[in-house]
């Protein structure tokens, strides 16, 4: 059972648009795990916490260039209790189609890889509930009527780093022209490094890089 409240919401200062979410999720989770028989069954009993906040400072630069800064924070949880970001089957913000997805303000979600936790990037190591803090540049450029350029990027690091220390960085790069009025090229390339110290390996890194690119055609 989990309970997702969320609180949005937008202002305009002079040039700059500003935009903000809170987020606070609570519930429990009570199951049995007996793959290897009742004798060997495992119950668990967990408290389901999350607590975190988005914010997106904008404006625009020229006619034709927009930048932006975006900030997040999620809080730790206690060792007994396990960290929620989203209203998802599996606490991911992303896939399931009917999601409650937080971090759904500002520049979408372009800067960070579509399959990752922002709000607890740990979990993707083994030591979800570290939460996390991170800071974001984008960049929104119309070099002509029909080619756009988007550039952004992330650095973050967990909130919590008692059973693992983890920092990294993405950097994404965006071309999309547009063919006819209902049809859409475009090229996106990712780079992320991440520097994780589980205290048995305190210098392992791990990176990718991904290029994907898209035709899409509006009816």
């Amino acid at each position: 059972d989990v309970l997702g409240l969320g609180l949005a919401g937008q202002f305009q200062l002079g040039p700059v648009a500003l935009k903000g979410e809170f987020d606070y999720f609570d519930g429990s989770q009570d199951y049995t795990y007996n793959a290897l028989g009742e004798d060997f069954a495992t119950f668990i009993d967990a408290d389901l916490k999350g607590t975190q906040i988005f914010l997106d400072a904008s404006m625009a630069a020229t006619d034709t260039v927009k930048v932006g800064a975006q900030f997040l924070w999620a809080d730790s949880v206690d060792d007994d209790e396990v960290q929620v970001t989203s209203l998802t089957d599996d606490f991911r913000t992303d896939w399931a189609f009917v999601d409650f997805m937080p971090q759904n303000l500002g520049n979408s979600d372009f800067a960070i890889n579509d399959n990752f936790d922002i709000f607890d990037p740990a979990r993707f190591y083994g030591v979800p509930g570290q939460g996390s803090m991170a800071f974001g540049l984008y960049a929104d450029v119309k070099a002509t009527e029909d080619l756009t350029f988007n550039f952004g990027g992330w650095y973050f690091q967990t909130d919590e780093d008692k059973y693992l220390d983890m920092d990294g960085y993405f950097l994404n790069a965006k071309a999309s022209y547009k063919l006819m009025a209902n049809t859409t090229l475009s090229s996106h390339l990712l780079y992320q490094s991440f520097d994780v110290d589980n205290g048995v390996d305190p210098d392992a890194t791990d990176e990718a890089l991904g290029l994907i690119t898209s035709l899409v055609v509006s009816f």
